[in-house]
């Protein structure tokens, strides 16, 4: 502090509810109440030529201040633009003012960046677990798509065998149609056989009838004659001689019809 300019105020802040311009230092710091109310008559402006139009409105008091360290009133101006510890006072609170406000919109854009982040967190687990799911999904449509392939395969094959099968039924209908064609042949031709036997048994069994009324008669006769011989046993025998002149084509017309019986009912077995 030896090379130092040192002046000392109170730390007392004063009244609290004292306001100043906007425009004047005092609206632009904080401090003790003192050192506001001497720098309520120091105003702000942006450049010398407003403070020139500034000075000819101020007090005998009042005086004005630019921005890059000009200080003017109506009686004095000086140029505070040094290299020592009071130079660019004003140019570092304003530094520190815009440092604070690029701090607050860092801190702001850090917060956003960081609520990203976390969102970043949430989507990526929300993307994984939908990945995830979407991997099961995959791997059981995967599954079942081998499952459907083997049953696929497993049709195709008894669709093979059925088809074949078919062919063989097909075959097997073919050849039971050709053998109920023959059958049906075989059957009309037997059928006409039938007919021709069943008539030729109709016209055998009108002849046997007939046959059989011949041979009672032929029957009825051989009783007459054996009769008629027993009751001329003790005649002449010019009567036997005539008896047996008569016997003699009656025997052997009896037998002529026994043999035509015989070759007839050969036939009819045939």
């Amino acid at each position: 502090l030896a090379d130092a300019n040192l002046g000392l105020v109170r730390a007392d802040h004063g009244d609290g509810d004292v306001t100043y311009a906007n425009d004047s230092l005092a609206g632009q710091v904080r401090g003790p109440q003192f050192v506001r109310q001497l720098l309520a008559k120091v105003f702000v402006v942006h450049d010398v030529d407003a403070a020139n139009t500034r000075i000819a409105r101020l007090a005998a008091d009042e005086s004005v201040i630019t921005r890059d360290g000009v200080w003017l009133s109506a009686g004095y101006a000086r140029v505070l633009r040094g290299k020592g510890a009071q130079a660019g006072v004003i140019t570092r609170e304003r530094e520190i003012v815009a440092a604070r406000k690029q701090v607050e919109e860092l801190e702001t854009e850090i917060e956003a960046l960081a609520a990203a982040v976390e969102a970043g967190k949430q989507q990526r687990f929300e993307a994984e677990r939908i990945r995830d799911e979407a991997q099961r999904d995959l791997y059981m449509v995967h599954r079942r798509a081998a499952e459907l392939a083997g049953q696929l395969q497993s049709q195709r094959g008894r669709l093979e065998g059925s088809r074949e099968r078919l062919l063989r039924v097909d075959q097997e209908l073919t050849e039971l149609t050709d053998k109920l064609d023959t059958a049906r042949s075989s059957a009309k031709e037997a059928r006409s056989r039938l007919d021709s036997v069943v008539l030729n048994m109709g016209d055998l069994e009108q002849r046997r009838h007939l046959l059989e009324g011949n041979r009672r008669q032929l029957l009825e006769a051989r009783e007459e004659a054996r009769m008629t011989a027993r009751e001329s046993r003790d005649q002449s025998k010019p009567s036997v001689h005539r008896w047996h002149r008569w016997s003699k084509p009656c025997c052997a017309w009896v037998r002529s019809w026994l043999n035509w019986r015989h070759a007839v009912m050969k036939s009819s077995r045939s």
